[in-house]
């Protein structure tokens, strides 16, 4: 994770906070560069420009992040959310509103925000995470698969042959 702030003026001193814990600081001629906690072997500050980067980011680094440069002549805060890959999706028949529909299924909760495109006979369509079907689709060869991607990955199901054949 790379926190960068657009500092044009000579940086003196910086102090950066997580959560109101402190987590990086430095003043010159007076405090040595000093990391923190957990961050300290896993932070690099850049005193020149005051670029944050954090490796081995975990569930624990969500939150606030406030940085005050030269006794907060400048100011800044960054929301961090953790945002984990997103599943391979499986894709099912089902039944909305009383239409058959197809269902991409998944559990996204921790990887929202989730966008989610369908493939039909192999054309593109963008949809959310349900697709209706018209019934006369039903009654003929069909191929679908769904992809959900988030801003970290992407994922598409295995292709779905569908024929229902009316009697």
């Amino acid at each position: 994770m790379v926190l960068e702030p657009s500092v044009s003026e000579r940086i003196t001193n910086i102090l950066w906070k997580h959560n109101d814990s402190l987590l990086a600081e430095w003043v010159e001629n007076e405090v040595d560069l000093t990391y923190y906690d957990s961050f300290s072997s896993r932070t690099t500050l850049n005193i020149t420009t005051g670029r944050l980067e954090i490796t081995k980011v975990t569930e624990a680094d969500v939150g606030l992040y406030a940085l005050q440069i030269n006794d907060g002549i400048y100011n800044e805060s960054y929301a961090v959310k953790v945002i984990n890959e997103v599943p391979k999706p499986t894709v099912r028949l089902g039944q909305q509103d009383n239409k058959p529909s197809l269902i991409c299924e998944g559990e996204t909760e921790a990887a929202e925000p989730v966008t989610y495109t369908w493939t039909k006979n192999g054309h593109e369509q963008n949809y959310g995470k349900t697709l209706e079907v018209p019934r006369s689709e039903l009654f003929h060869f069909q191929t679908f698969s769904c992809r959900m991607k988030n801003p970290v990955s992407e994922k598409e199901s295995r292709p779905l042959l569908i024929s229902i054949v009316k009697f």
